[in-house]
């Protein structure tokens, strides 16, 4: 048997944005109690740098303030609810299918529909990260579709990394699509991302060598209930147009040897 390339998602994320939560912090006890139920056992604050509008007499003024965010992770690490007064964020470096990941990520709608009645939302979105280690004997190219392809050593010698990017809109799904190919790589995570002490597949973490990297990232914005309903009808939606962003991006082989999960 042949050996085969080896692909997955090695990370996974759902967002959903709704109007500011007054007094997160003082129901924050009750929401990481039912985020330990949920088997989201491990929980921390995560701090970060940002900016704030505030009005001085007749101006507004960015003032520079700390924001916090409150984390809930699986005992594994492999899941992480990141919540603040604006979002909730799932990641998960575990990503099976679709179904299985909805189901995950509408917990955590579940626990802030019942303990904070945010019922509804502006923006839904979804986020795959994806890793493609080509087989021996193969090239990146053989991955990938020709306008990808040709970036790899079009001026002779050797490349550092070759990048593209499409920014696209399908009905109400805007979609951000980036590939980027590496002669010699470890894992990489995009700027914006932070592991925040995830636990990643350790093939993923091990290989260092020839890479394809695919972050493809969609949203709907629009005002919408926020229900079990609406996250599974929308996830799925915007799950379409990630995976025919990938389609576009890769080879035939690519496609008959992978697919796309």
């Amino acid at each position: 048997m042949r050996p085969i390339p080896q692909s997955c998602t090695y990370l996974a994320i759902a967002e959903v944005r709704f109007h500011g939560v007054q007094h997160l912090a003082q129901h924050i006890n009750s929401v990481q109690a039912a985020f330990h139920q949920a088997n989201h056992v491990h929980a921390q604050v995560l701090k970060n740098q940002g900016v704030q509008v505030e009005q001085m007499g007749d101006q507004q003024m960015l003032l520079p303030a700390v924001q916090h965010h409150f984390a809930f992770a699986n005992k594994d690490s492999t899941r992480q609810f990141i919540m603040n007064e604006q979002c909730l964020v799932f990641k998960a470096t575990d990503f099976q299918d679709i179904e299985s990941f909805i189901s995950l990520f509408q917990e955590g709608i579940y626990i802030i529909n019942k303990l904070l009645n945010i019922v509804t939302s502006h923006r839904m979105g979804m986020r795959l990260l994806k890793r493609i280690m080509p087989r021996p004997g193969l090239r990146l190219q053989d991955y990938l579709q020709v306008s990808d392809a040709q970036l790899l050593g079009r001026f002779g010698g050797l490349s550092g990394y070759g990048l593209t990017e499409l920014a696209h809109q399908f009905n109400e799904i805007h979609l951000l699509h980036r590939v980027k190919t590496s002669p010699a790589s470890d894992l990489e995570l995009p700027k914006d991302i932070q592991s925040n002490d995830m636990a990643f597949k350790s093939h993923m973490i091990t290989h260092q060598g020839p890479s394809i990297f695919m972050d493809s990232d969609a949203f709907i914005e629009r005002y919408q209930d926020l229900s079990l309903s609406t996250v599974k009808d929308n996830l799925q939606k915007i799950h379409a147009i990630l995976g025919l962003a990938f389609q576009s991006s890769v080879s035939d082989l690519a496609l008959s040897e992978i697919g796309f999960r």
